[in-house]
C-alpha cells in the first residue's frame, strides 16, 4: 500500500522533468536555427559587424539549405566597398551616400565622382552573389534595370565612365547583359570592360573582352562571338542614325544586314523573303560604317553599310529598305578578283576580233588594197565550164 503512493510520485515527477526538458531543448534549437539565419544574409551570404568594413564574399563560405545552389547570384547589388564620393539613387528618390554592405533593389543608379582636395580616386566594388563582381572608377556612372518576377536576367546600362566585370565563365545562359544605347551585350562571361564617353549627340562606347566571351547585337549588325582579346570602339550619332565600328583588338566576325530578298520555296511553291546577311572578318583599324535615314510616315530605316579595310579601301557597300525586297542595290563594290576575270574576258575577246591594219601618215597604198582592207577582196569571177572538144565522125562506106 505504501509503494503505490511512491510509484505514483516518482511518475509524476519523471513526467514533469520530461516536459520541462522538451520545450528548453526546441527552444535551444530554434536559437540555434535563428543564429544561422541572422548570421546570413539573403543569397547564402553572412553580414558582417556593423563596425567591419565590409569583407570579400569569396571569404565567405556557402551555407546549405538556405538557398539553392544553382543560384549563386542574386537579384540585387551589394555594396562591399565604397572609397570616396560614392551615391546612389533608388527608384523614385534622389541621390544620397551608398552604405557598404547593404543589398540595392534593380532599377537603382550608381554613380562615383573625384573628391576635393583627395588626390585618391574614387571607387566601388558591388557584387551579386558570391563570384559575380562589378567595379566602377572615378567619374563612372551605371544603372540597373529592371526585370519581371521570375526573369533571372540582369541588365546593366552604361551611363559613363568605364565599368568592370568579373563573372564565372559558367555564365553561357545569358543570365548577365550590358546595355548602351546603340547595342546590347548578351551571354557575358569572364572578365571584360566597357568605357562610355557621352557625345554631344551620341555616345562612343569602347568594349573589351579579356577573359570569357559575349555575343553583341546592334541595329542592322551583329557579332556572334567574341573573345579575349577582342575590342572595337562603337560610336552612335543622331539617334542610331548614324553607327560606326572601328577594330581595336583581334579578329573576328561581324554580320551586317544587306536587306531582304524574295526566293521560290520548291517545297510549298510560295514567294519568301529571305534576310541577306554579310559575313565580314572584322580585324584591327578596320572599320563599318551603317548610315540610317527614316522613311517618312513610318517607322522603318533606309540603310546604307559600308566597310573599309585597314588601308581605308572601300571593300563593300549596299543600300536598302527594311522590309521591301524590291528595294536593294545588291553589292555595289566589285572585287578585285572580279575584276581581273572581267579583263581576262575582255582581253580574250579582242583577240578574236580580226583588226585591219591601219596604215601610217604619208605612206603611198594604192586605194584598192586599203578597199580591200576595209571591205574585203572581191570575189574572183566564175570561169566558164570548159566545153569537150567534138568528135569526128569518119565518112560512111558504101
Amino acid at each position: 500500500m505504501c509503494k503505490k503512493p511512491i510509484f505514483r510520485a516518482a511518475t509524476a515527477f519523471a513526467i514533469a522533468l520530461l516536459c520541462c526538458a522538451l520545450p528548453a531543448a526546441a527552444q535551444e534549437q530554434e536559437a540555434s536555427a535563428d543564429e544561422a539565419v541572422n548570421a546570413a544574409e539573403p543569397g547564402g551570404q553572412p553580414a558582417a559587424d556593423a563596425g567591419q568594413p565590409a569583407a570579400g564574399l569569396e571569404e565567405l563560405p556557402f551555407i546549405p539549405g538556405l538557398r539553392p545552389a544553382k543560384n549563386f547570384y542574386t537579384s540585387t547589388l551589394r555594396c562591399l566597398r565604397a572609397v570616396g564620393n560614392v551615391d546612389v539613387r533608388l527608384p523614385g528618390e534622389d541621390w544620397k551616400p551608398i552604405e557598404e554592405n547593404r543589398y540595392y533593389p534593380l532599377g537603382s543608379s550608381f554613380r562615383c565622382g573625384p573628391v576635393r582636395n583627395n588626390p585618391r580616386p574614387s571607387s566601388a566594388l558591388f557584387a551579386l552573389g558570391a563570384e559575380p563582381r562589378l567595379s566602377i572608377s572615378n567619374s563612372a556612372e551605371f544603372a540597373t534595370i529592371e526585370s519581371p518576377i521570375g526573369d533571372e536576367t540582369r541588365t546593366v546600362r552604361l551611363v559613363r565612365g568605364e565599368i568592370s566585370l568579373r563573372l564565372p565563365p559558367t555564365f553561357t545562359n545569358d543570365v548577365f547583359r550590358v546595355a548602351a544605347d546603340g547595342f546590347i551585350c548578351k551571354n557575358v562571361n569572364g572578365e571584360s570592360r566597357f568605357d562610355r564617353t557621352p557625345l554631344a549627340d551620341g555616345e562612343s562606347v569602347e568594349v573589351r573582352v579579356v577573359t570569357g566571351s559575349m555575343r553583341m547585337e546592334g541595329l542592322h549588325f551583329k557579332i556572334p562571338v567574341m573573345r579575349a582579346a577582342n575590342s572595337l570602339v562603337a560610336r552612335t550619332l543622331n539617334g542610331n542614325l548614324f553607327t560606326s565600328l572601328r577594330g581595336t583588338g583581334g579578329i573576328f566576325i561581324v554580320s551586317l544586314d544587306q536587306g531582304t530578298e524574295r526566293v521560290l520555296d520548291t517545297a510549298t511553291g510560295e514567294n519568301k523573303d529571305v534576310l541577306k546577311t554579310l559575313e565580314y572578318e572584322f580585324s584591327p583599324r578596320n572599320i563599318i560604317k551603317i548610315h540610317r535615314t527614316r522613311i517618312p510616315e513610318s517607322e522603318r530605316f533606309i540603310v546604307c553599310t559600308m566597310t573599309f579595310d585597314s588601308s581605308g579601301t572601300l571593300k563593300n557597300r549596299c543600300a536598302f529598305a527594311e522590309e521591301r525586297y524590291n528595294i536593294n542595290t545588291g553589292e555595289l563594290v566589285v572585287q578585285q578578283k572580279d575584276k581581273d576575270a572581267l579583263k581576262a574576258g575582255e582581253a580574250a575577246a579582242v583577240q578574236e576580233i580580226d583588226v585591219p591594219a591601219i596604215p601610217r601618215p604619208g605612206a603611198q597604198q594604192d586605194p584598192g588594197a586599203a578597199a580591200d582592207q576595209v571591205f574585203g577582196a572581191p570575189e574572183p569571177a566564175a570561169q566558164p565550164a570548159e566545153q569537150p572538144a567534138p568528135v569526128e565522125e569518119a565518112p560512111l562506106d558504101f
